[in-house]
């Protein structure tokens, strides 16, 4: 287990993070001026791209305005430095960390406003969260830590951070300098949902909720990142409680994850889904959910229940699934309750 006092870091280096900021930005205001009226503009350089946002009209009020947001810029750059040092402290306590790959990614998409804007971190990378945020020493568990793919899906449930909006995401990963390309869709007639390294396996995946009415699986479009999404089922259920996470790199990189719980129920549905040349990933399902389960179980096992009482109403097919893993891990707790809830038609 984590120290207690390691704990008490994260937490507090998370409510820092989780701060609306320009702290990761290279801020300027700008003015123009156009037929003898004067105008103010704040400049951000978002990666290798500059995106200028209109203030206003120059008057006294938007002068003493832009001064408050110079002062609160310095303040919160003074931040970074405590909260960069706060990011080698727990990364020396034992705490998880991401690839350098996957934390030049994760800066590029946080930089864009997306995690504040509502996107959510699934798969993987929000697996290795929980051990922080559940304070669970993984030096012994790494093996099923690994993964090449960022998988970032869009919910409306997650809480907006108020004058915090994503730019466009797909401009985002292709300016970013670190090589990005749009992976071509199996039917040349659809937009691609997915970004890769060229010359390398490091992926980011755009998903969304699929929606009844979406039965063929079409690429969904999301005109506020300018992209498009794969739609899959039963997302909705991993996402519906969404929670504040950080990841240990630069000065701590606010994300969306979902509850521990949903993810490991999520994952058991996973694995029954994979076909027989993804065992390696079924097996790796299998084992971060039995670990999530057994961690929860001890220490928040409430939350097991909760995510259990919203598995019927995603239908037979994933509540059959998700009884299946649990009878192979052995879990006659969860099975029992879950066979005692309405079932439900899907």
């Amino acid at each position: 287990m984590i120290p207690a006092e390691t704990l008490a870091l994260y937490d507090d280096l998370l409510q820092l993070a989780a701060l609306p900021a320009y702290s990761g930005h290279n801020l300027n205001f700008r003015t123009k001026t156009v037929k003898g009226h004067k105008y103010h503009y704040l400049q951000l350089k978002l990666s290798s791209r500059h995106v200028e946002k209109y203030l206003g009209e120059d008057s006294p009020e938007m002068r003493d305005h832009i001064e408050q947001e110079k002062e609160l810029w310095q303040r919160h750059q003074a931040d970074r430095t405590h909260r960069e040092r706060l990011v080698g402290q727990l990364r020396v306590g034992g705490m998880i960390a991401p690839s350098h790959a996957h934390a030049k990614v994760l800066a590029v998409l946080a930089r864009a406003g997306i995690f504040h804007a509502g996107g959510v971190m699934v798969g993987t990378l929000a697996f290795q969260c929980y051990a922080n945020m559940l304070g669970i020493d993984m030096t012994t568990r790494r093996r099923i830590l690994g993964t090449q793919d960022i998988d970032i899906a869009e919910s409306p449930r997650v809480n907006v951070a108020a004058g915090q909006d994503a730019q466009p995401l797909r401009e985002a990963i292709l300016a970013s300098g670190l090589g990005f390309f749009e992976v071509p869709a199996l039917d040349a007639r659809q937009p691609s949902t997915a970004y890769q390294v060229r010359g390398q396996s490091l992926r980011v995946d755009i998903l969304t909720p699929a929606s009844p009415r979406n039965r063929d699986q079409d690429p969904v479009p999301m005109p506020a990142w300018n992209t498009h999404a794969k739609p899959l089922r039963h997302l909705d259920y991993l996402m519906a409680d969404a929670q504040q996470a950080v990841v240990l790199a630069g000065a701590g990189i606010y994300v969306n994850v979902p509850a521990p719980a949903r993810y490991a129920l999520h994952k058991l549905f996973v694995q029954q889904q994979r076909p027989a040349t993804e065992n390696s990933k079924a097996q790796r399902d299998r084992e971060q959910a039995a670990f999530l389960i057994g961690t929860l179980r001890e220490q928040r096992p409430g939350d097991l229940y909760l995510a259990a009482d919203a598995v019927a109403a995603q239908g037979k097919r994933f509540r059959s699934a998700v009884l299946a893993g649990l009878n192979d891990l052995q879990e006659p707790q969860l099975v029992q309750y879950i066979e005692k809830s309405p079932e439900t038609n899907g």
